[in-house]
């Protein structure tokens, strides 16, 4: 029972690794665990440049219509923004770019810390503002409105800016639609975000979106976004990702093999077996190995999945989504499988029939 209960606990370590490689370099925002999220991008359309004087070049309505109608697009959305001037208790008052979140907030400006804006006076500020500013949630962000009034904003969550150089260097609020409507004048396109359908390669439809807005925006894809981070947290990120993988695989095997450990006093006979071990002790058993045993072979099997995407991600694979979930669940049933099987083989059933 022991060494059943140090094969779970084993599982459990290379589950955590795992998963501290799945959030330290940010891949829960990559291509491949997109695929599981109900907010997906895929593409991110933003103004080439930077800085840029001025407001972005804006897109012709019919060129969005253009791109809705790209074979393998199922969805474009329009991110709008602006500037606003915003003022802090110990430094000058600076521009800050804004952006209209939805409620449900914007796959590629995720909220790290907080809750994503929900009333008028609320806003979320990036991470760097954050630390410059000495901002936290519950702090408080002076801007001035168009006709020159201050409107105090309660910051409510922290935003995550991985690819806009003009967003990252000004800093940027993340508003409400109304707020922003209302703070902006005029609000303006400033962006999109470009959903594909499952079975759509992310590379080849960024080409095409690409070529239909010319060279007034540029085209990111999910792997450029996570080019963009440090070379070094992706290194720690595969490393920590192959010894998780390693652990638990190692722990699920072990598991297995475990499941069997009557198989050795087998050369007695069942009966003589029983007369040993007990008829309760080898209930218990039974019970044991199938509650540690299925706990196991699941966090196994979550485990090698989170693990898997993020090597996948890490070594710059562009997979359609129907190929991420194929892959996905064979993972995740090939330790459940496993489990099934070894408890199958065990000699514990056979003992308690002949007792």
């Amino acid at each position: 029972m022991l060494c059943l209960a140090a094969c779970l606990a084993a599982v459990i370590a290379g589950s955590a690794l795992i998963m501290g490689a799945w959030i330290g370099n940010g891949t829960e925002s990559g291509r491949l665990t997109q695929c599981f999220s109900s907010e997906r991008m895929d593409l991110a359309v933003l103004p080439a440049g930077f800085p840029r004087e001025g407001g972005p070049p804006q897109i012709p309505g019919r060129t969005i219509a253009a791109l809705r109608a790209l074979p393998g697009v199922t969805a474009v959305r329009e991110v709008r923004g602006g500037t606003v001037r915003a003022s802090w208790p110990r430094a000058d008052a600076t521009a800050m770019e804004v952006v209209a979140l939805p409620a449900n907030g914007l796959p590629m400006l995720p909220i790290v810390h907080g809750e994503p804006p929900a009333v008028d006076g609320e806003a979320v500020v990036d991470e760097a503002s954050a630390v410059s500013y000495g901002l936290r949630v519950g702090s408080t962000v002076t801007v001035t409105d168009p006709r020159g009034a201050p409107v105090h904003l309660r910051v409510s969550g922290i935003l995550q800016v991985d690819m806009d150089k003009t967003m990252i260097a000004r800093g940027t609020l993340g508003l409400n639609p109304q707020t922003a409507a209302a703070l902006v004048s005029p609000i303006r396109l400033s962006g999109l975000q470009v959903t594909l359908d499952s079975a759509s390669l992310a590379g080849p439809v960024r080409d095409q979106v690409a070529g239909e807005l010319g060279s007034a925006y540029t085209v990111h894809t999910r792997q450029d976004i996570a080019a963009r981070r440090s070379a070094d947290a992706g290194v720690l990120s595969i490393a920590l990702a192959t010894l998780g993988m390693t652990a638990t695989t190692v722990g699920a095997a072990a598991s297995c093999s475990t499941l069997g450990r009557l198989r050795s006093y087998l050369l007695q006979s069942a009966g003589a077996q029983v007369a040993v071990q007990g008829r309760r002790r080898i209930r218990r058993m039974m019970v044991y190995d199938r509650l540690i045993g299925f706990a196991t072979a699941a966090t196994a099997g979550a485990g090698l999945v989170v693990g898997t995407l993020v090597l996948l991600a890490g070594s710059g694979a562009d997979l359609p989504c129907l190929s991420v979930f194929a892959i996905s669940s064979t993972l995740m049933l090939l330790p459940l499988a496993a489990y099934t099987c070894a408890m199958f083989l065990a000699p514990i059933p056979a003992l308690l029939r002949h007792s």
